[in-house]
């Protein structure tokens, strides 16, 4: 239902009900599902009937996860892993190819883990790990759809605040930790979301964003532009570790400050997957 110009949702998470038109069982590919939005999307695709394979550097962190290990017999049935390296191509390649032909989409929710050796500016470990993971994974995708004659969904994980405006819908109080703290993260993010837009043949709406990445567009080797169908953009507020509520608001343009990263999985696996999504080739900033 729309409430004061934002979509707000209020799932029952516990019985999992949504849209009729999302239920068609789909192939799910996930990229960066090792914690964090990924594996509760995981977890929500899972419980919605999809089959979900992920791309992990290290499997055993999955087969050993007690959520994982408690999973109905259905669901873990439904569950596939492909160990691999996201910086390297012949790996994503191979991860493409154990869905066979019929992948219909693509989370992309890599993200590097925090160093604080500078407390006033956060760094990543690996650096600019979004920005070679997406340049990696882009051909092969493309490769795989003109293969198959298929186009997937590409979902992306990023962050709100990016750019010029949206650092000026953020609230005032969160403006300072997201200038500073998270510099770093976010310049990967808006990197991210450039090349999303490049491949879909569009100009990213920031036009401060569109600017500051052509460098990195130019230098990496990227296919031609137009060819990217269908992609959601997630932008999170900040993130929290709290429980799936199943009610937030979603918007193109939204101030909010926080977000648990059990109710993007939510988001995600309700509102993004799905024949009808009224978030396509869309940035969405989802909040409380």
């Amino acid at each position: 239902m729309l409430h004061s110009a934002h979509s707000t949702f209020q799932h029952n998470h516990i019985s999992n009900t949504y849209n009729t038109q999302q239920s068609r069982n789909m192939k799910c590919l996930l990229f960066g599902a090792s914690r964090g939005c990924g594996l509760e999307a995981a977890f929500e695709l899972l419980s919605s009937g999809h089959d979900v394979t992920l791309f992990l550097r290290n499997v055993n962190v999955i087969e050993s996860h007690p959520r994982v290990q408690s999973l109905p017999v259905d669901q873990h049935s439904r569950l596939h892993t492909v160990k691999g390296d996201a910086f390297v191509k012949e790996d994503v390649e191979r991860a493409f190819d154990s869905i066979g032909s019929d992948l219909g989409t693509v989370l992309f929710s890599i993200g590097g883990r925090p160093s604080f050796k500078n407390p006033l500016a956060l760094k990543l470990e690996p650096p600019e790990v979004c920005e070679r993971g997406i340049g990696v994974m882009l051909p092969v995708l493309k490769a795989y759809g003109e293969k198959h004659g298929v186009e997937p969904r590409l979902i992306v994980v990023s962050s709100s605040g990016l750019g010029t405006v949206g650092h000026a819908e953020l609230p005032l109080i969160m403006k300072p930790m997201y200038s500073w703290l998270l510099k770093e993260p976010h310049a990967d993010k808006e990197k991210l979301e450039a090349h999303i837009y490049h491949s879909a043949g569009l100009r990213h709406p920031d036009a401060t964003i569109d600017q500051s990445t052509q460098t990195s567009l130019h230098t990496r080797s990227l296919p031609e532009n137009g060819w990217l169908k269908e992609f959601v953009i997630v932008r999170p507020a900040f993130l929290t570790d709290g429980p799936c509520t199943g009610t937030y608001r979603a918007d193109e343009h939204l101030k909010t400050y926080t977000i648990s990263r059990a109710d993007i999985g939510h988001f995600i696996g309700n509102e993004c997957v799905g024949e009808v999504c009224k978030w396509v080739n869309k940035a969405v900033t989802v909040g409380y």
